[in-house]
């Protein structure tokens, strides 16, 4: 018996070709993923100056072959507190407590509450760029 393939190559050119888009599909969704976290957090998040609320941000997306990674992030120098005019670098503070003070968190909250929204923005990216 004897089998023979035409056109496989368009095939792996097609396949190949998919591939980036895949990954601009999969970049833009976790940056979609990444402002959703964003926002939740920032609804999560005590309030007392709103520096740390202000202070809420993502990155952009760092894309390393198929690797994507983005951050969402509280805290660092790009904020002040307007009282004492000190950079905003309490939020792990306030995320997890110290010995004095209970833990008020809003970062993980954030991101508990999407996991399953994140799956669902991916799938539809990932979709979008099949169809």
């Amino acid at each position: 018996m004897e089998l023979k393939v035409y056109g496989h190559e368009k095939l792996v050119v097609e396949i190949a070709g998919i591939e980036g888009v895949l990954d601009r599909s999969i970049a833009e969704g976790l940056a979609e993923a990444a402002e959703k976290i964003k926002e939740d957090a920032k609804g999560f998040c005590p309030v007392d100056t709103g520096s740390l609320r202000r202070s809420i941000r993502t990155s952009t997306v760092n894309s390393q072959g198929h690797l994507h990674t983005v951050s969402v992030s509280a805290g660092g120098g790009e904020v002040t507190n307007p009282r004492t005019g000190k950079p905003v670098d309490y939020a792990a503070y306030v995320e997890f407590g110290t010995s004095k003070t209970r833990p008020q968190p809003f970062m993980q909250p954030a991101v508990d509450g999407n996991r399953e929204e994140i799956v669902r923005i991916l799938y539809r990216k990932v979709q979008e760029a099949v169809s």
